[in-house]
């Protein structure tokens, strides 16, 4: 598993993804791949964090990539869209793992389940449907026209707006603990979101299955940049913070403006 953070700040003008690049195998002999890919270029400038079994979460991508790129044909792209194209790629994993599975257990598809008289088919078939869960969390995130983009679902769960700040995967609830004891909210600056988010990476490593950060997407609504969560002066302002209260990095233009040093622009965003 591993951690992945959205989070607004700025009044809503920016949008901040982060996560870690730990991958972790089942397989007792295989240890951690440290540099995993966890964030994924959507259509239209959006973006997504994910979680879970690999080979699950890159499917989802793929196919959320084919329902947003069907949306190009609209006149505008609004939030509601990108919700049912989450929705309906997730309908498709999910389908997909329905005919793996009645393949496999019942020697038959799906469609053939649901012809089928047979009573103790059936039973095994809503069995199957019950039991089956694509193992993927996903945040995604960005701007469309007429607002900000910060959507996040887990498993079968219906995509949801988040107002504020969501995390996912093995280390999530560590480190939207921590988010939450800096009361972190969208009015708060870039500097402060940037160093709550660096705690909140922090705290999740409680969790083995979490590594180091990967450098932040920063969305804005006509620009993508990277940041550096690696760099010193992060790991620096972590300490400096520490038991402390955060307020004053709000009016910190010093903090600000090393950490604009930080930012550079992402060449896969067009931007």
């Amino acid at each position: 598993m591993t951690v992945g953070i959205g989070a607004f700040c700025e009044g809503f003008e920016n949008v901040i993804l982060a996560s870690d690049c730990r991958g972790s195998y089942e397989h007792p002999r295989l240890g951690p791949n440290d540099e995993m890919g966890k964030q994924f270029r959507l259509p239209f400038g959006l973006y997504a964090d994910i979680a879970g079994y690999f080979s699950h979460c890159e499917s989802l991508i793929a196919y959320l990539t084919d329902e947003m790129e069907g949306l190009k044909k609209l006149p505008e792209v609004l939030l509601g869209h990108i919700r049912d194209a989450i929705f309906l790629a997730q309908a498709h994993e999910l389908r997909f793992r329905f005919e793996t599975r009645f393949r496999n257990e019942l020697g038959i598809s799906f469609e053939e389940w649901k012809e089928s008289t047979n009573p103790r088919i059936h039973r095994a078939g809503r069995a199957i449907i019950r039991s089956t869960v694509p193992m993927v969390e996903l945040i995604v995130g960005g701007f469309t026209l007429d607002t900000c983009v910060l959507l996040s679902t887990a498993y079968k769960r219906p995509p949801e707006i988040v107002s504020s700040h969501v995390t996912i995967g093995s280390g999530g609830e560590a480190a939207l603990a921590q988010l939450d004891r800096r009361a972190q909210n969208p009015h708060y600056s870039f500097q402060r979101t940037i160093l709550h988010i660096a705690e909140a990476l922090q705290e999740a490593k409680v969790e083995p299955t979490v590594g180091h950060a990967s450098d932040y997407v920063i969305l804005q609504r006509n620009a993508t940049r990277r940041f550096k969560a690696r760099d010193p002066f992060v790991a620096d302002l972590i300490e400096k913070y520490k038991n402390r209260n955060s307020a004053e990095l709000d009016e910190d233009e010093e903090a600000r403006a090393k950490m604009k040093e930080l930012i550079y622009k992402d060449n896969n965003s067009g931007g």
